[in-house]
Order: structure tokens, then sequence, then C-alpha cells
């Protein structure tokens, strides 16, 4: 995983054999760590749950905080197994024009 900063933004790309295969975005402030998109192009392929498990070493390796926390839309079904499955807890929901937030914390 190659990473690279920008202020508080934090890129992270995914590599698979040599190829960008996606990336992660993480952004520190006062509330801790957003975990605020993942993209993989391999779906399917359990890249995703990869990339998180490497993306809590990079916080680990670089943050004070200990917390992750995330917004995803309760029509990401995928999403939402994906974060789950990784430990991540629902801890509230927010509603949205584009339908209701679910807010997920893990603490690392």
């Amino acid at each position: 995983m190659l990473a690279y900063h920008q202020d508080n933004t934090h890129y992270l790309t995914v590599i698979e054999a040599g190829e960008c295969i996606g990336f992660i975005i993480l952004v520190c402030d006062e509330q801790g760590i957003e975990f605020r998109r993942i993209v993989i192009t391999k779906k399917g392929s359990g890249l995703g749950q990869s990339a998180l498990l490497e993306m809590e070493k990079y916080c680990l390796a670089h943050f004070n905080e200990k917390k992750i926390w995330l917004d995803v839309f309760d029509y990401n079904l995928r999403g939402i197994h994906i974060y789950e499955k990784s430990g991540c807890k629902r801890v509230s929901s927010v509603a949205h024009p584009k339908g209701n937030l679910f807010i997920y914390e893990k603490n690392i």
C-alpha cells in the first residue's frame, strides 16, 4: 500500500501484483479518523477486506487516534456487509436526502 497525504487527508493506493487496483481516503481531525472512501476495481475478490486490514495497520502506525468512523448509505448492502465483517459497529443513523446514512465506528 502506497500512501500520500496533504494536510489532514491521506490517500492510500491498493496494489496487487504491481498494479493499482484501488484506493482509500482517510481524513484525520478532532473527531478521529474518518474512513471517507474505498474503491476496489476487482469486486467480490476479498481484496476489499485485505485493504481494510492494511488501512488499519497504516492508521496504527501514523495516527495517535485509535478509532475509525465512517458513514454508508443504507442501500449500500455490499459496503455494510464488508464493514460489519471487518468489525465495525453501527452506532447511529442520520437522515439524508439520498437515504439514511448509517454511522459506524471501530476501535483499532
